[in-house]
């Protein structure tokens, strides 16, 4: 029930990213990759929020979430070269977690 009242009982929700679907935008972009979508959907999603100060806080925000994913990469990349983690896991481990946080940011946006 969408505009009804609100209750004390919570809601749980999900949104779902199939790689199919991101691999779709992905492809009509010529030399776009899988991060570019993953940190699109979170800069859309974070953009959509309506704060009172103005739009400073959400470039910061997006500014620091853009070199968590640099960091991070570059973190997989000398674990799986210096401590033997599996290469395709230290590929993927980025895309994963941001890609987690692009669908909850989703959720949670201001339509």
């Amino acid at each position: 029930m969408f505009n009804g009242k609100v209750s004390s009982h919570r809601v749980w929700d999900s949104a779902v990213l199939p790689l199919d679907g991101v691999r779709a935008i992905k492809d009509r972009i010529a030399g776009a990759t899988v991060n570019d979508v993953i940190l699109t959907i979170i800069g859309a999603s974070i953009s959509s929020r309506k704060l009172r100060g103005g739009m400073g806080l959400n470039l910061a925000l997006g500014v620091w979430i853009g070199a968590m994913f640099v960091f991070l990469s570059k973190f997989a990349l000398t674990f799986s070269t210096n401590l033997h983690m599996n290469p395709m896991l230290a590929m993927w481990l980025p895309n994963l977690v941001f890609g987690s946080l692009a669908a909850y940011l989703v959720r949670k946006a201001q339509k």
